[in-house]
């Protein structure tokens, strides 16, 4: 003990690190509740970060991957690698050709922008539908949690192996996984934020002295390399170590009270090692072979990058976008500030205290080795931390990201501010008093966490739900609603063709719902885009499709404006190009001459926007034959197709239009069919459908009013609690029919049959209650004002403000879920 610095003798009284090298059996206990408790802790707070419904458009276009590749339809593809071919013997058949959308990017060998489908995700793809087919589609949910609490659990090992207090590694684990809970999906990603951890566990263990644990780099990579293209992060973190480390080896010669110096052969070489395993594997033993590696470094650090970043869940983090980031920003504010007290502190140490000031030895000036028990100066530690925040910063996306692999080094960092405080307030923590107080911490917060979770799951999955669906935990978690699940229907059993303009997130589930064709594994109606993105399409097709999407959801000035600013931009194009608007073929000139000038195209594109016939005719342009629109947020689609004879409406339900184009090939079998042979999931859909169709009849005079007639009938025959999603179309169809008086008979029926469900309170289908009973007040109102009833007009506008202002506080009551 004569050598000890000052700053270990405090350690080893203030804290507890290692279970071995203490044999006292109370110390023994202490040290086994607070391990117990702190693994409660991280598991319990895993959990809850896995519980929330997040959208999960790549889980069907996973499945469907899978089902493909588990086929040997691919095996008839040109210009397969050594790889692929390898993975025939295992039942895998993969190539760089697309089967799900005639839009992806082509494959042709040494030529740029055509490296195919280099689907980085495969093994994911295999696993999600094995699981599926094999197992239920319950078992992904258990692979979700799965996989979060192990992430949880490998942030607080990475932070344990550099002998971290087991409650501060703990609490630092469950922070990082929780403030991710609006991003952790049933997707592939998922298994990149757990490998990346386990990358920082391996660093943190090499750091240690454990420098062989690098060669688990090689399973890790192999893995990661196969399961989802983010393994590109853990080459460019190992490359930061290598550079840092290199930097800091050279820096602790001049400083060595400031630098930690790594032996150049006995541990250096090793992570030279690591590095070389990681940007070897991804390419030997990947079937892309080097384009595995080369793809996602020029999406990485191309320009292409920056614009993929348009897609909602990748927006920058302060902005608007897929998410919650408020917590991400509280751990960046807190772990900034913890930077801060640590330089303090460390600043402080410039010249440690002797050690005759606790050892009772004569005063004498410590050695330059005894430096080493100070903290030191890790550039490759900063570099890492800094390089996870600037993704976090430019896409939220990587939030999970940062969340898990920060923790561990705000674990450190937390450690080591707590050593040097006690040195800095002349004060030791009693050994006994720090344990129980985390001891208590560590229960209490895996306690909290645990009655979280359950009612978490109570109240989201079991308790009845106020839109009154019964789905599974599974269907509930992915965000069904969110899905076209009767249209998808509709699409397979009436074998609709062709390329459909569809929802990036709607992609993956067109294809999945659709029965490949026995003889080529592709489905009937190929997707236009779909969650695949980079991997599968080009940038320049990315943007063609977000200039396809029209419409613009907010408030209707904003509406309005944004129709102002395209009507204005369209007639200036009409003046440059000197082409007369009111000509009958003047879409067909515009789009001839903007065709061959990218800039102008691109201009015309804004333009389609303000003139129906101009977008139907860029549809075709694209060759697409049937538009999957969704209600509400694709209004302007909705109506503009609508309006042109050249589409007809064959499908609608709750929550998505189908709109098909009449001149295309691919459709004629279908349009020739009468609409009442046409196959629907379910009677609703049937009669909605049917309604609108006659509704939106392009006859005129005495044979339009019967096709009225038959649309209110198929209306009236729609079941009562699925009545709002037709209310628009009973009030326009009777009050085109002239039956003012039945019409106003059939709200307040429907206001009498609703207003004793809303006050009983039922809680399911609660939102849907209120949004009917809303809908029917706002008629009611209309209806009594033109009979001059200011008294009933004005009690039924009073109602429908409260029931709207219900409506949003049981909107914030489902979002919120009251504890999370």
């Amino acid at each position: 003990m004569t050598d000890e610095f000052f700053l270990i003798a405090i350690f080893r009284k203030a804290t507890m690190t290692d279970l071995d090298k203490d044999t006292n059996k109370g110390r023994f206990i202490s040290v086994l509740l607070l391990a117990i408790f702190s693994y409660l802790l991280v598991i319990f707070a895993a959990l809850h970060s896995a519980d929330k419904p997040v959208g999960g458009g790549d889980t069907w276009v996973a499945m469907a991957c899978g089902r493909y590749f588990l086929n040997d339809w691919a095996t008839k593809d040109q210009d397969r690698t050594v790889q692929m071919k390898v993975l025939d013997l295992f039942g895998v058949h993969l190539s760089w050709n697309d089967p799900f959308s005639v839009n992806s990017r082509p494959y042709a060998k040494g030529i740029e922008d055509c490296e195919g489908w280099v689907n980085q995700n495969w093994l994911s793809h295999i696993l999600f539908y094995e699981m599926k087919m094999n197992l239920g589609e319950g078992s992904i949910v258990v692979y979700k949690f799965i996989q979060a609490i192990l992430t949880a659990l490998f942030a607080f090992w990475a932070a344990r192996a550099l002998k971290v207090n087991y409650f501060l590694a703990a609490a630092c684990a469950a922070f990082g996984v929780l403030l991710a809970r609006s991003y952790i999906d049933m997707r592939p990603n998922i298994s990149t934020i757990l490998m990346a951890i386990i990358l920082i566990t391996i660093l943190f263990r090499w750091k240690a002295g454990k420098v062989r644990d690098m060669l688990w780099l090689f399973p890790v990579m192999i893995i990661w390399s196969n399961i989802h293209g983010g393994f590109i992060y853990g080459i460019v973190v190992l490359a930061l170590a290598c550079g840092g480390y290199a930097v800091t080896n050279i820096l602790s010669h001049v400083n060595p009270a400031a630098f930690e110096f790594h032996p150049w052969k006995e541990k250096y070489k090793w992570l030279l090692i690591g590095f070389g395993i990681s940007v070897l594997t991804p390419m030997i033993f990947s079937p892309y072979g080097a384009e595995n590696l080369l793809h996602p470094l020029m999406i990485m650090f191309g320009h292409d990058g920056k614009e993929w970043r348009n897609v909602s869940e990748w927006h920058p983090l302060f902005g608007t976008g897929f998410g919650n980031t408020g917590s991400f920003i509280v751990f960046g504010i807190i772990f900034i500030l913890l930077a801060i007290v640590w330089l303090f502190l460390r600043l402080r140490y410039k010249m440690p205290v002797p050690v005759a000031a606790i050892a009772g030895a004569e005063d004498k000036e410590p050695s330059a080795s005894e430096y080493k028990y100070l903290p030191s100066i890790d550039l490759s530690w900063l570099a890492i931390i800094l390089l996870t925040f600037h993704m976090a910063i430019s896409s939220r996306r990587f939030v999970f990201l940062a969340g898990v692999v920060l923790a561990p080094f705000m674990a450190v960092m937390l450690q080591q501010i707590f050593i040097m405080s006690q040195n800095f307030w002349q004060r030791v923590v009693s050994k006994a008093k720090a344990d129980m107080a985390a001891i208590v911490a560590a229960l209490s917060g895996s306690i909290i966490f645990a009655v979280i979770f359950i009612a978490a799951m109570t109240d989201i999955y079991f308790s009845p739900s106020a839109d009154g669906n019964d789905f599974t935990i599974f269907r509930r978690m992915v965000g069904i609603l969110d899905q076209p699940v009767l249209a998808g229907e509709f699409f397979d059993a009436n074998k609709v063709r062709g390329v459909v303009l569809n929802e990036w997130t709607n992609g993956g589930y067109i294809s999945w719902t659709q029965t490949p064709d026995q003889q080529t594994g592709r489905p009937a109606c190929k997707v236009y885009i779909d969650g695949r993105a980079q991997a599968a399409y080009r940038l320049s097709h990315f943007q063609k499709w977000q200039a396809m999407n029209i419409n613009v959801v907010g408030a209707p000035e904003q509406v309005d404006q944004d129709l102002k600013n395209r009507k204005n931009f369209l007639a200036r194009l009409y003046q440059q190009t000197g082409i007369n608007p009111a000509a009958a073929n003047a879409c067909d000139q515009l789009i001839e001459r903007c065709r061959g000038n990218k800039d102008s195209f691109t201009s015309l594109m804004y333009a389609m926007g303000a003139d129906p016939k101009l977008y139907g005719k860029m549809l075709e342009q694209e060759k697409i034959t049937v538009v999957l629109a969704k209600n509400g947020n694709s209004s302007r689609t909705i109506n503009y197709l609508q309006s042109l004879d050249s589409w007809r409406t064959l499908f609608v339900d709750d929550r998505y239009t189908v709109i098909f184009r009449i001149n295309a090939p691919e459709n004629r079998q279908l349009l020739d069919t009468p609409a009442e042979e046409l196959i629907y999931p379910d009677d609703f859909t049937r009669n909605l459908s049917l309604g609108d169709y006659y509704k939106t009849s392009s006859d005129k005079g005495e044979a339009y009013r019967a096709k009225l007639i038959k649309a209110e009938a198929f209306y009236a025959d729609i079941e009562a609690g699925k009545r709002v999603h037709a209310y628009i179309s009973i009030y326009q169809v009777m009050a085109m029919l002239d039956k003012k008086a039945q019409l106003k008979d059939f709200f307040l029926a429907e206001y009498d049959r609703l207003k004793p469900i809303i006050e009983s309170n039922e809680p399911l289908g609660r939102m849907n209650n209120l949004v009917a009973i809303h809908t029917v007040c706002h008629y009611l109102t209309i209806l009594t004002d033109r009979e001059n009833d200011s008294k009933a007009a004005g009690e039924f506008a009073r109602q429908k403000n409260e029931y709207g202002q219900m409506i949003e506080s049981q909107r914030k009551a489902v979002e919120s879920r009251l504890f999370w």
